[in-house]
């Protein structure tokens, strides 16, 4: 059994405990912010830097103790984000529902929430919590339904792929926020050519699609290459999480000025 399979498998066991009594209380009352237009909006010649408040990983263990989770994301805002991505997933990489929530409050920017959603109550906590974008995982979830969802709601779908088979069925539901993942879910490799790769496929069929590339970027030369290869935009966290400057290294890998 891969990595993801794990995942998913202890997903659904925490959502059926955690979720039993779950009722739905509708959206949040306040204007969605929109990654897309924040995107579209950031600084000529500037990388725009989606910045995750990631703990912990299935790779590397433990990457930052996350006290103040507010304070982390605000130190990302200041550093020049354009979004901070929150992990909700608790096994694997140590975030939780209280982090999003404590997090929505903190910043002025779109929020992410970053989970393995197989269940449609996953976006409707997100929803309540605050979330601006949910990620959906092409590979794990019935795309077009969950898109439809994300969108009823008046949230953005980040939706992600890993390869050109997921390319295509993301296109066909309706994704124009498409996530590349560099990291093999399986094997927990990481090459950014998959961004090189997939990118001016996802062109060829939207030209107005907006393209982050994910994982495995540690500096501005990594951040730099996948936007030379067709991403509009970068989502980081490992190597944010490990650094002593938070602030200091968003702004190094979007070539802030300081």
């Amino acid at each position: 059994m891969s990595i993801l399979q794990k995942i998913v498998k202890d997903v659904k066991k925490r959502i059926e405990i955690e979720f039993s009594n779950y009722s739905f209380h509708g959206t949040i009352k306040r204007p969605r912010k929109s990654l897309v237009e924040a995107i579209n909006a950031y600084k000529k010649n500037q990388v725009p830097v989606i910045s995750e408040v990631k703990p912990m990983s299935p790779s590397m263990g433990t990457l930052l103790a996350v006290k103040n989770p507010a304070e982390i994301a605000q130190k990302m805002a200041q550093g020049g984000a354009v979004g901070i991505s929150v992990l909700t997933e608790p096994k694997y990489f140590n975030g939780n529902f209280d982090n999003l929530a404590k997090i929505r409050r903190a910043v002025d920017i779109p929020v992410l929430m970053k989970d393995f959603v197989v269940d449609e109550r996953q976006i409707q906590k997100g929803t309540e919590l605050g979330a601006d974008v949910i990620l959906l995982i092409t590979s794990i979830c019935p795309i077009e339904d969950f898109l439809g969802i994300v969108n009823s709601y008046g949230l953005e779908a980040l939706v992600e792929v890993h390869n050109e088979l997921e390319v295509h069925i993301a296109i066909d539901a309706g994704a124009r926020l498409i996530g590349i993942n560099n990291r093999d879910l399986n094997t927990l490799k990481v090459d950014l050519r998959k961004t090189a790769m997939l990118a001016p496929l996802i062109r060829d069929y939207d030209e107005n699609a907006t393209i982050i590339s994910e994982s495995g970027i540690k500096n501005h030369e990594d951040a730099d290459y996948v936007i030379s290869q067709g991403a509009d935009a970068v989502l980081v966290g490992t190597s944010i999480m490990k650094s002593k400057d938070i602030s200091k290294k968003v702004k190094e890998i979007a070539r802030e000025e300081n």
